[in-house]
C-alpha cells in the first residue's frame, strides 16, 4: 500500500489516487482510478514525475469530464479523464510543497495559499489560469499558515482562510475577496491544523477537529458570514494525526474519506 499519496473525487463519481512512497520509501510516478461501483482499482496512465506528499487538486467545470492538477515544489502537471494521461506543464510562480491549500473558483481558476517550503511556513497565494495554463502570483496571506483549510463562500466567491500551523497552531482567519487577504476579527475558539472546514447549505461553515499543541482535538465550531464570527459546536469523534495537505471536503485523503460537501446535509446546523 502507498503513503504519501492523494486521492481526488472526480465528478463522475469515480477516486483517481495518484503517487506517494512505495515500501522503500521511494516516490512513484503510477496512478490509480478507483470505481465504487465496481469496488475496482484501473491503472490510469503515469505522472511525468515521481511525487510523494504532493497535492491533487480538480478543476473540471460543470459537464466536463474530470480534469486534476498535480503539483510539489515547483513543478504541475494535469490529468485528463477523457484521454487518461498525464501531461507535463512546467513550472509554478513560487514553490509550495508543504501542505499549501486549494480552492477551486467559480469560473474554473485555482488559487492556491499558504504551505510551506524548505522547513519554513509561507503567505504566497498563487492563481492558475487553466485555459492558458499559467501560474502568477496573486496577494499574499496576511500569516503565513500551513495545514490551514481554505473554503470558498457560497453566493460571493470569496475565500475563507482558517486555522493552520506557524510554529505554533493559529486561531486567526482571514478572507479573500477582490481587494485581497483581510484578517477577520473573529477568531477560532481553539487554535487547530489539520482540521476539515465544510460549507453548508446555509453558507456558514462547520469547522472540526484537527490538533495544536494539546494534541488531537473533538471540538468543533460554526463559521457565520453575516457576522463574521464563530459559535461553539457539538463534540465529534477525534480524528488527528500528522499535517495532511488535504483538508477539503472535496478532496478525500485515502482511505479515510474526508466528508463530500453533497452530505453536508447530515451535519448539524449552527443554532438560529
Amino acid at each position: 500500500m502507498n503513503t504519501a499519496h492523494t486521492a481526488t473525487l472526480l465528478p463522475d463519481g469515480k477516486v483517481l489516487g495518484t503517487g506517494g512512497a512505495d515500501a522503500d520509501g521511494a516516490a512513484i510516478s503510477s496512478a490509480e482510478l478507483y470505481d465504487p461501483a465496481s469496488g475496482k482499482f484501473t491503472p490510469t496512465g503515469s505522472m511525468q514525475t515521481e511525487r510523494a506528499g504532493h497535492t491533487a487538486s480538480l478543476v473540471s467545470q460543470p459537464g466536463q469530464s474530470g480534469r486534476v492538477i498535480v503539483y510539489a515544489g515547483s513543478t504541475w502537471e494535469l490529468w485528463d479523464e477523457a484521454s487518461g494521461t498525464f501531461s507535463a506543464q512546467g513550472n509554478m510562480a513560487a514553490a509550495q510543497s508543504e501542505f499549501p491549500q486549494p480552492a477551486a473558483l467559480p469560473d474554473g481558476r485555482l488559487v492556491i495559499a499558504g504551505g510551506g517550503n524548505n522547513d519554513s511556513t509561507i503567505a504566497t497565494e498563487q492563481l492558475l489560469t487553466l485555459d492558458s495554463h499559467f501560474f502568477a502570483l496573486d496577494h499574499n496571506l496576511n500569516v503565513p499558515r500551513s495545514a490551514h483549510t481554505l473554503t470558498a463562500l457560497s453566493g460571493t466567491g470569496d475565500l475563507l482562510a482558517l486555522g493552520g500551523s506557524d510554529t505554533v497552531a493559529l486561531a486567526s482567519a482571514e478572507l479573500l475577496d477582490s481587494n485581497g487577504w483581510t484578517l477577520l476579527p473573529g477568531k477560532l475558539s481553539t487554535a487547530r491544523w489539520s482540521h476539515t472546514a465544510t460549507l453548508l447549505p446555509d453558507g456558514s461553515v462547520f469547522v472540526a477537529r484537527g490538533e495544536n499543541e494539546n494534541g488531537i482535538l473533538t471540538s468543533s465550531e460554526f463559521y457565520l458570514p453575516k457576522t463574521q464570527n464563530f459559535i461553539a459546536g457539538p463534540l465529534v469523534s477525534p480524528r488527528g494525526g500528522k499535517p495532511r495537505h488535504s483538508s477539503r471536503p472535496a478532496l478525500l485523503a485515502w482511505p479515510r474519506a474526508r466528508i463530500p460537501r453533497a452530505s453536508a446535509r447530515a451535519l448539524p446546523l449552527p443554532p438560529q
